[in-house]
């Protein structure tokens, strides 16, 4: 396996933080834990978004899908390496999931003990897995069943979204949680594609302005869940749920609940009102890049106020996206060089 210049500097970066964060684990266990879990995910939902992506393309058609189609399969097969680089989160479960304590949790002790979460866990990847492997190289065959391919992801998603990041406070619970997780990953997905299709294809208005307004779906869509979780729970005032918010509102996370409302949603939603921005491969792009990082924020504002709720943030939060980015965008970038078209449109 060669690879070149553009492949191997992130990966070297990667290695390098993740030595760094390792290192770090040694001193301090739980915060490494929490530092590599919001990062992972957020890779985590570039994949899945993909997949999810994918399958829409599936049942609805377009332009648009014939743009992203390599890209998009490149994504979903980095999901055997996510799935590789879950065990350090499997090693760490006793360390980062206060139910594993004994007293804790126990009305839910059917749900959420190890070997549970783990057999859950295999579960998941298995399915995505393997509905990556079918929906990209059984692609014409895999097209009339799409629907039901979405629903697997959905409920396997909507498991695994309350097993790896909802149980951090296993106390807490909202419905439409699962949701939330799941729109965000097609947003992450859609603006990495936009930038892929930004570097590498001739400028094309028409689909650039359809990748725009699916952007701008996601976005509106993903603050319409998020507002509502949170109308619901703000105005019931329910002692088990409540709190979850409390901790999110009260500084130093307040602030940093204040940019996400800035950067994460009205910024990018003014910008993407405009068919200028979204025809403009250069003005989207940047778009594309606000809202992943937002996510990156976005995704740390909610993982990380049950590890630490009195400080922002450790060096290891900033250093674990470089660890996981790292990797992750090198085996993307090495998938992309090497999918054939006759892969792509299998």
């Amino acid at each position: 396996m060669t690879l070149r210049k553009h492949e191997l500097r992130p990966l070297l970066i990667g290695a390098a933080a993740l030595v760094a964060i390792i290192i770090g684990a040694f001193f301090a266990a739980r915060l490494f834990f929490e530092a590599y879990l919001y990062a992972w995910l957020f890779f985590l939902g570039v994949a899945l978004g993909s997949l999810g992506l994918l399958m829409t393309w599936a049942l609805t058609g377009g332009k648009w899908g014939e743009a992203v189609h390599t890209p998009l399969v490149a994504a979903i097969w980095t999901l055997p390496l996510l799935a590789v680089l879950f065990i350090p989160i499997l090693a760490g479960v006793r360390t980062l999931y206060p139910w594993t304590a004994s007293g804790v949790a126990e009305a839910k002790s059917v749900y959420l003990n190890i070997p549970f979460f783990i057999g859950r866990a295999v579960l998941y990847f298995a399915c995505w897995i393997a509905l990556g492997f079918f929906y990209t190289r059984r692609w014409e065959r895999s097209r009339w069943w799409a629907g039901g391919g979405l629903v697997l992801y959905i409920v396997t998603m909507t498991f695994a979204a309350w097993d790896w990041m909802m149980s951090l406070e296993p106390a807490w619970w909202s419905t439409i949680y699962s949701m939330i997780v799941i729109t965000a990953q097609g947003l992450s997905a859609m603006a990495v594609m936009i930038l892929v299709v930004s570097a590498r294809q001739p400028r094309d208005d028409k689909t650039m302005l359809d990748l725009g307004n699916l952007l701008l779906a996601f976005l509106i869509f993903w603050t319409y869940c998020e507002f509502s979780q949170f109308l619901l729970i703000w105005s019931g005032n329910i002692k088990d749920e409540i709190p979850w918010y409390l901790t999110r509102l009260h500084p130093p996370w307040l602030w940093l609940a204040a940019w996400l409302a800035g950067l994460f949603f009205f910024a990018p939603f003014l910008a993407l009102l405009f068919r200028a921005t979204k025809r403009n491969p250069i003005l989207i792009s940047a778009v594309a890049l606000l809202l992943l990082g937002m996510r990156f924020a976005d995704l740390l504002w909610t993982i990380a106020p049950a590890v630490h709720p009195l400080y922002l943030v450790s060096w290891m939060d900033v250093v674990a996206p470089f660890a996981i980015g790292g990797v992750w965008i090198a085996a993307f970038r090495w998938l992309l060089r090497h999918i054939t078209p006759e892969i792509s449109h299998a």
